[in-house]
């Protein structure tokens, strides 16, 4: 895998995080005892745009065409209320989380600290969402 590559699937990881944050976002708004869960979403669906814009600008940067947004994303299973919004953020940030650490390897110095970063803030929003904390965030044991 080449680091654009890399820098590309990081980004359409982006586009998918913010479908699915608009999601919970949706879910969440409609319940009037989730409103910490509801900062935790708005927080989240923040840094994801503003990750998405970073790796658009780095991407640009290298004169390569950003991959763009799907219409629409399924998510991996019925959202109806505030534990299955929690469920879902742990599966957005874990998910973005993994896509993250197999970039880290593909890159160098800046990029790299870029991307480190990102790995290490799905890793924190995924535990805030009640998932458990692991040695290396994003990477399964298998």
């Amino acid at each position: 895998m080449t680091a654009l590559a890399a820098l590309q699937d990081c980004l359409a990881a982006e586009h998918a995080a913010i479908y699915g944050y608009g999601v919970l976002g949706g879910v969440l708004g409609g319940d009037n005892n989730a409103a910490s869960d509801q900062a935790l979403a708005t927080a989240g669906y923040v840094a994801h745009r503003t990750r998405r814009d970073e790796l658009t600008a780095l991407i640009t940067g290298l004169d390569a065409d950003p991959v763009p947004a799907e219409p629409a994303y399924a998510t991996p299973f019925p959202i109806t209320g505030t534990p299955d919004c929690r469920r879902l953020g742990r599966h957005i940030e874990h998910r973005t989380a993994a896509v993250y650490s197999f970039a880290v390897a593909e890159t160098v110095r800046g990029t790299r600290r870029m991307l480190a970063s990102a790995l290490l803030d799905a890793a924190r929003r995924e535990v805030r969402w009640g998932g458990e904390a692991q040695a290396f965030p994003g990477v399964t044991d298998s």
